[in-house]
């Protein structure tokens, strides 16, 4: 079950299972949580894989080509 967020100052985000995807276009930054084991998000993992965060990229694409 994916979803997708975006908002006005360009930030965009999709939720896939446990993961949480942020991009921040302003500040040209990105974010990868697993909800699970950090509900609070305090833990950005978006370096620490590579495979899983192009993944999440992709689905946050797709969302904003409308499909």
């Amino acid at each position: 079950n994916t979803s997708y967020t975006e908002s006005f100052d360009r930030t965009g985000a999709v939720v896939d299972g446990d993961l949480k995807f942020i991009v921040r276009e302003k500040e040209r930054t990105a974010e990868l949580y697993d909800l699970r084991r950090d509900p609070g998000e305090r833990t950005n993992r978006v370096d620490a894989s590579a495979q899983v965060t192009e993944t999440m990229r992709c689905l946050l694409r797709a969302a904003l080509a409308g499909g």
